[in-house]
């Protein structure tokens, strides 16, 4: 995966200025052109992921997928993590859509998958198997509240995830929220695959 984002983004620092440009808007999340809904550009829900806007937006979501990927991975599996890299990138490149509906607004960056494992870090390491079903909730919503104040905060401090220099913060809350909601099944899942194998 990180393999696959380097060679992206390698294209987009070595190419010719039109074939970087054709790359870019080939390749980048956007799903209108003057007000038009293009349903023939659902691939970049998923395609933005291996583009970035600079190397050290590169380095910085390399870093934490390397990190705490690593973490996932382990406790889920290969295909479950795929699972959850899919089905993430396109839930946060679907909320981007969806807040500036209508608008064509290029979007690049692995930032939203980048947040789905910070959310499944909290089962991880926030959660505690004692934990009662009222205690779990509080947990959850006390962390949810610190990484979207954190995300807004890095959204007006830095630049550089959409294009245009903005940060694509619905992105990070939609991919977020997607990791929230996907972990435990997924969990689960591998939990009995190894309960499987084990027998």
């Amino acid at each position: 995966m990180l393999g696959a984002m380097l060679v992206g983004h390698l294209a987009q620092a070595l190419l010719p200025f039109e074939q970087r440009h054709w790359l870019e808007v080939t390749f980048a999340l956007w799903m209108f052109s003057g007000g038009d809904f293009l349903p023939q550009r659902a691939y970049s829900l998923l395609s933005y992921a291996f583009l970035h806007g600079d190397w050290m937006h590169l380095i910085f979501n390399a870093l934490w997928i390397a990190i705490l990927g690593s973490k996932l991975h382990e406790a889920l599996g290969t295909k479950r993590f795929l699972v959850l890299f899919v089905v993430s990138t396109v839930f946060a490149g679907l909320v981007q859509v969806a807040s500036a509906w209508g608008q064509t607004t290029l979007t690049i960056g692995a930032s939203g998958f980048v947040y789905a494992l910070v959310a499944c870090m909290a089962y991880l390491f926030v959660l505690q198997p004692t934990d009662s079903r009222a205690e779990r909730r509080k947990k959850l919503i006390v962390f949810t509240l610190a990484i979207a104040l954190i995300n807004v905060a890095f959204a007006y401090a830095a630049g550089g995830f959409v294009t245009a220099g903005d940060i694509a913060w619905q992105a990070h809350a939609g991919g977020f929220l997607a990791g929230l909601a996907l972990y435990p099944p997924l969990a689960r899942s591998a939990l009995r695959t190894r309960h499987g194998a084990a027998d």
